[in-house]
């Protein structure tokens, strides 16, 4: 960066170029220069098959680039957890079993009926039985995802 009472000394208010400067242009835009603020010099290529760089005057490029999951490089996650480990504990669970002479209570449209069930199905709470100490390993991987398709990652170019 050139402070700006440096450059008065080299450029005149138009941006044309004193002294040892003469025939350089400050390239912002004024006076029939290309705007060039936040840009690099892309140099022509006749000769390259991609149209951005044969064409004087061509502008691209992107400020940021936001990858989809197309143009992301396929890849995988792996994983790998583990518990601690507990005290003796047990778990409470709900079991749906089929039986005659279950406890049900049924809701009505008029409200709460209770009864017998006869080779219905009840839901009844259990417990399963003390455990020791002990813990649990999880492990595993995703699946691909990500196609690994081109994307634009020029900077804004000139």
């Amino acid at each position: 960066m050139i402070a700006s009472a440096e450059m008065d000394d080299w450029f005149n208010i138009n941006g044309k170029g004193l002294g040892e400067y003469s025939g350089w242009y400050i390239c912002d835009g004024r006076n029939g220069t290309p705007d060039l603020r936040g840009r690099f010099l892309v140099g022509r290529d006749v000769f390259n098959s991609d149209a951005s760089y044969s064409n004087i005057g061509n502008k691209g490029g992107l400020d940021k680039v936001v990858l989809t999951v197309d143009e992301m490089p396929s890849h995988f996650h792996t994983f790998q957890a583990q518990t601690s480990a507990s005290g003796e504990h047990s778990h409470n669970y709900n079991d749906i079993t089929y039986a005659d002479g279950c406890d049900v209570i049924v809701p009505t449209y008029r409200g709460i009926a209770s009864g017998r069930a006869n080779n219905k199905a009840c839901q009844i709470g259990r417990t399963t039985q003390q455990t020791s100490a002990h813990s649990h390993s999880i492990s595993g991987s995703t699946g691909n995802i990500g196609g690994s398709k081109p994307q634009e990652n020029r900077p804004p170019y000139y």
